[in-house]
Formats: C-alpha cells, structure tokens, sequence
C-alpha cells in the first residue's frame, strides 16, 4: 500500500485551491480553510504519466477527519513521514517536510 496526501484532480474550470478544498471535503470529510501555496511539484512516472501537484498549508479546519475513501488514514510527525511508502511523486516533499526544510 502507497502512502499519499489527501488531494485529487481539478475538475473542469476549477481553481487548485477550490479542488483542494472539495477533495478534503469528499475524502475526509472536513471543511478546510487554505493559507498559501507550500511548493507545486511537477513528476513524470517511468510509465509514461506525468502530474503537476499543489501543496497548500491547512490553515484551519472544520469537522471531525473521517476516513470516507482511503484504506487508513493516520497523523503522523513530521520526522516520521519516511518511514511510509509514499507515491513517488510525493518522495521528495516528505524528505524536505521531514527535515524541517518545509513547515
């Protein structure tokens, strides 16, 4: 099992930040309220894929988290982050989250 940030792909006419926010409400069930852009990582998969992503602080939130889609959802410190087998895509956000290089 991979490991990932909450997140999903931008509807048609869709802002980042709004799909961020409609993501977080479908899969976690909560209504967040976003700060700034934290990075945007462009990656391109050996099998051909590529995705742009974008990372935004979580200001503040609103709800109870609940696991709507995933198989586990869990908090972790930061410094623990590389021990999860993360998407390739989200390696090296982890490594810099972890190191304390971003938050």
């Amino acid at each position: 099992m991979k490991w990932e940030f909450p997140g999903g792909k931008i509807e048609a006419n869709e802002e980042p930040a709004a799909a961020l926010c409609r993501e977080l409400e479908e899969e976690l069930g909560i209504t967040a309220e976003l700060g700034p852009v934290v990075t945007t990582i462009q990656h391109n998969y050996a099998i051909g894929n590529a995705v742009e992503l974008h990372f935004y602080l979580v200001k503040k939130f609103e709800g109870e988290i609940k696991n709507l889609v995933f198989k586990s959802v869990r908090w972790a410190k930061r410094t623990e982050l590389p021990r999860f087998d993360f998407l390739e895509a989200d390696v090296a956000l982890v490594q810099q989250i972890a190191r304390g290089k971003i938050f």
